[in-house]
């Protein structure tokens, strides 16, 4: 039944001429032509989205008033754009809407329509120029809302003038701070501070929420249908006006490119024949169209005008370069509300696979955007916040989590509640491989507070104005124990890795992941001056000398001498205000770890537990005994060790003559010369950490025998194992 009404349905011409037509009845009820006339146009506009020509003519349509609000508001959202629309369709709307003749529903419909389509719009300059007639409409509290997100968008610094502040302002005492009015006049405030001198909140936050999900979801299934770019192209081939500008990054006089590599969400830069030149010659500034070498772009740096969406400017290098140089809070702003929009329409509101290859475009320029300005945007930390508690850990995982290493400075417990906690949740239940991506995310995370954002901090804390001169996103500053924070965020990933090694049984991968974040970690306070040292836990020391790989073993050792390293600088400084992680109990603990070591490498007593001895690994006797293994103190040494045997057996065939068996070497035959040597051998192959960390902690003297002391005595003449 359903085929026989869509095969009765008319087609897109012959239902645009119904309505073309003056002659054509109004009358809703019983109207079978009205009916299917709607229908088609509809049907055609759902599916395939309607050619500028045919928004034009139903623009015509609805503005010439023929027919009744029920009809009007259906005509309107059939506006679906298959690739662009007319600027001369959004300024018919808006001088109909001046008329008044339209009830304020239907007024209300075009107004969000425009807002939906604003970024497919042909032109703006035309539509800018109607900036005053809409201000007005700010009277109506049915219009206000979409008036101001439209406004928004088309503001720029000369359009804030004291005669729209003092109406807004006065409106905003009548209805009080609704959200829509403070983001205006906080954009207001951002191009003109010394016209609006109220308190606005700086804190990152959303104004204008879109109401029309299901509307913007089927313009952007319409877009992804089509090619948006196709009648563009092909008059920029037919024009004589020169094309060249260093900002775009594709170039229209080649031939088209596929289908997918056309899915871009990021506002086109634009090109010089799509301005308004007459608009252009009356101004000072220069747009970025106009620039076409890098010379031009020096030379016009102060009279440089941004393209209308200041979102293009993560398309161009150059772009970025500028509001780098020239940081201008208005359109830091606008950046971070359009892909705070943008990331939330597509990933939180209408998720779906179409759009997954614009998705992770526009999120790999972002990173590039926040790579090259070493700082992450407010709203779009906002935005993660939000989504990783629905996130499935599986879409665009590395880009997602590359986001996060971006993220400032927090209290802890805001940093736990909003982002370690849901990756906490994920790395528990997932493999291995997405675990190690965990890690390396929070280990990066670690390397930007500590590298970057460290530095902004305390430079806004010093600020009387509360502000940093490092940043293009200026936030209000908060006064909270930033060194505490970055401490408990080094102790939450040490709980994590003890706790993922023991359910991953010593993995590999994720022992080096581990290991990666603790050598970051060791180098706090001499690389990055933060008062900060820490030693990782007893069971990561363990694990990793028990393990079977000769870098793991050889990594560990180093770690350990870096952490002594970090203990003697800090030392070394005058006594700070801040310092985390020197304390007597976490020195004693790491001084426990290295005479277990020495006890296990050097000393070939690896599961003693005399009265003066350290208990190593914390093995109880009996447990020792029950294995039955002879000599066990031998089984980690430098020559019988599982993760070195290989090394000696090479060392030993290199050294001893030919023709002599090669046997486990027991205590009575490792002299001092003989593993001076092997260290070097070791070193050689790359494991220097372990003749760093001997060389460190091990005073060795002429004696031959390796065990004829303990190394917690200060007087042994053969090996002492030195405390911290």
């Amino acid at each position: 039944m359903a085929e026989e009404v869509r095969k009765q349905l008319p087609s897109l011409k012959d239902s645009l001429s119904y309505f073309t037509d003056e002659s054509a009845s109004t009358k809703v009820r019983g109207n079978i032509k009205l009916q299917l006339a709607l229908e088609g146009i509809e049907q055609h506009a759902q599916n395939k989205g309607l050619s500028p020509d045919n928004i034009l003519s139903l623009t015509l349509v609805i503005t010439r008033g023929q027919f009744g609000d029920s009809t009007n508001s259906r005509l309107v959202k059939c506006l679906i754009p298959a690739t662009t629309v007319p600027e001369e369709a959004a300024v018919r709307a808006i001088s109909w809407i001046c008329t008044n003749k339209p009830s304020k529903s239907v007024q209300a419909f075009l107004l969000r329509w425009l807002v939906l389509v604003y970024d497919l719009i042909d032109g703006k300059d035309k539509l800018h120029a109607l900036y005053g007639v809409l201000f007005f409409f700010i009277q109506s509290d049915v219009l206000c809302p979409h008036v101001c997100h439209l406004l928004y968008l088309l503001t720029r610094k000369q359009d804030v003038r004291l005669f729209r502040v003092r109406p807004l302002l006065d409106l905003q005492t009548r209805v009080g701070a609704q959200p829509h009015l403070t983001g205006l006049l906080s954009l207001y405030k951002l191009y003109r501070p010394d016209l609006v001198n109220v308190p606005l909140n700086k804190t990152p936050r959303v104004f204008f929420k879109q109401t029309d999900k299901a509307w913007a979801a089927l313009i952007r299934q319409v877009q992804l249908r089509n090619c948006p770019r196709e009648e563009r192209d092909q008059w920029l081939k037919t024009t004589q006006i020169p094309i060249t500008n260093i900002f775009n990054d594709l170039d229209p006089t080649k031939e088209p490119l596929p289908k997918k590599a056309k899915l871009d969400c990021i506002p086109a830069i634009g090109y010089p024949g799509s301005l308004d030149q007459s608009s252009a010659a009356q101004s000072d500034k220069v747009p970025v169209q106009l620039i076409g070498s890098f010379e031009e772009l020096l030379q016009n740096l102060d009279n440089l005008e941004l393209p209308s969406q200041a979102a293009a400017v993560l398309r161009s290098q150059y772009l970025q370069h500028f509001v780098s140089c020239h940081p201008q809070q208005h359109v830091a702003h606008r950046i971070g509300y359009w892909l705070y929009r943008t990331l939330r329409q597509d990933l939180v509101d209408c998720p779906s696979a179409s759009t997954k290859p614009r998705v992770e475009k526009l999120l790999k320029a972002l990173i590039n955007f926040t790579d090259f300005l070493q700082e992450g945007v407010p709203l779009c930390e906002m935005f993660l916040w939000e989504y990783l508690f629905t996130w499935n850990g599986l879409d665009h995982r590395p880009q997602i989590l590359q986001l996060i290493t971006r993220s400032r400075l927090h209290p802890f417990q805001r940093l736990n509640d909003y982002v370690l906690e849901p990756l906490r949740r994920l790395f528990f239940t997932s493999k291995v491989h997405c675990k190690c991506q965990i890690l390396a995310c929070l280990t990066e995370l670690l390397r930007n507070c500590v590298s970057v954002e460290w530095a902004r901090y305390k430079e806004t804390q010093s600020n009387e104005e509360g502000t940093s001169s490092l940043s293009l996103f200026p936030v209000d500053s908060e006064m909270f124990p930033a060194l505490q924070s970055i401490q408990e965020l080094v102790l939450y990933v040490d709980r994590l890795c003890v706790v993922g090694l023991q359910q991953e049984d010593g993995h590999a991968m994720l022992m080096h992941y581990t290991l990666g974040f603790f050598e970051l970690v060791t180098q706090l306070q001499r690389r990055f001056d933060l008062p900060l040292v820490h030693a990782p836990s007893a069971p990561i020391v363990y694990m990793a000398m028990f393990d079977t790989n000769a870098l793991t073993v050889a990594r560990i050792c180093a770690i350990m001498c870096g952490f002594r390293q970090e203990v003697t600088s800090l030392k070394q400084k005058p006594p700070q205000e801040e310092s985390c992680g020197f304390t007597s109990s976490s020195i004693r603990n790491f001084n426990n770890c290295i005479l277990d070591i020495c006890d296990a490498l050097w000393r070939c007593k690896a599961f003693s537990s005399g009265k003066n001895e350290a208990s190593i690994f914390k093995v109880p006797r009996a447990l020792v005994k029950q294995t039955g293994i002879d000599s066990i103190g031998d089984s980690f040494s430098l020559y019988n060790h599982i993760a070195l045997q290989g090394f000696a057996h090479t060392f030993l065939q290199k050294s001893l003559p030919s023709g002599t068996p090669i046997t486990p070497r027991p205590r009575s035959r490792q002299s001092t010369l003989d593993r001076s040597s092997y260290l070097d051998f070791l070193t050689s192959q790359g494991l220097e950490g372990i003749q760093g960390f001997i060389s460190s902690f091990i005073k060795v003297g002429k004696s031959s025998t390796p065990c004829s002391s303990a190394p917690s005595t200060a007087s042994s003449t053969t090996t002492t194992g030195s405390r911290t």
